[in-house]
């Protein structure tokens, strides 16, 4: 059966609303005039750059040991890259490569058309699924966070081609790309994972939440919300 790598979903909680209403009743979202996000001062930019670099570190001291299991696993599972690259939109709109560790078969999107991953996606390989479940293969982003492309705590970069297809469907979208991207955010300890329009509006709602109210209080509080999200393995794919 052949995959749809994009597609309207399934109703969600906000029932038959488009995703344009979704967004307009957005909890919590204060844009400015004109529909502009108020940006932070230097120093709030400052504070939360120094905040990624030690955070990012400690969590490198501590995962170290995990993230070269993980490699070893990988390269042990057959042929194949350990680490996967992958261009993803961040901060106002720059195309940067995203480090993670490979999940999937080398041949995953061979027909050269971008998915979104499904539940029980058989292009995960066995070692990928519990990597997927635990978020492990996502701790190469710290790499990220140290250079500068993205944060801890942010809107979840998107791939380009699912970027321009969002921005068409969902007012607004572009404005989670006014912060770097995060390696956890707002939308994935509050809701589930999505592979849908409908889904990626729900979503947007707390991306442009965090965007409107972003501090190193609420980061903290969301890095402390995704444990327990690992822990569980919720939404993961």
């Amino acid at each position: 059966m052949p995959r749809k790598p994009f597609r309207r979903g399934r109703r969600g909680p906000a029932g038959n609303a488009t995703p344009a209403a979704v967004i307009a009743t957005t909890p919590g979202f204060e844009p400015g005039d004109n529909g502009r996000v108020v940006t932070h001062g230097r120093l709030r930019a400052f504070a939360k750059r120094a905040y990624d670099i030690v955070a990012a570190l400690a969590l490198l001291a501590l995962a170290w040991p995990v993230m070269l299991l993980a490699a070893l696993l990988v390269a042990s599972e057959g042929a194949g890259p350990v680490f996967y690259r992958q261009d993803r939109v961040g901060l106002h709109g720059r195309i940067f490569s995203l480090v993670k560790f490979r999940s999937m078969r080398t041949d995953a999107e061979s027909d050269g058309i971008p998915c979104w991953a499904s539940h029980g996606d058989p292009r995960v390989t066995r070692v990928g699924r519990v990597l997927r479940t635990l978020r492990i293969d996502e701790l190469p982003q710290l790499w990220n966070v140290l250079r500068g492309e993205m944060s801890l705590v942010g809107p979840r970069p998107e791939r380009p081609y699912f970027v321009a297809r969002l921005a068409l469907e969902l007012p607004q979208y572009d404005l989670r790309h006014r912060v770097k991207p995060g390696l956890t955010g707002w939308a994935q300890v509050s809701y589930r994972y999505g592979d849908s329009i409908e889904d990626a509006a729900q979503k947007l709602r707390y991306d442009l939440h965090y965007v409107s109210h972003q501090s190193l209080c609420f980061d903290s509080r969301i890095l402390f919300s995704t444990v327990p999200v690992v822990l569980r393995g919720t939404g993961a794919r």
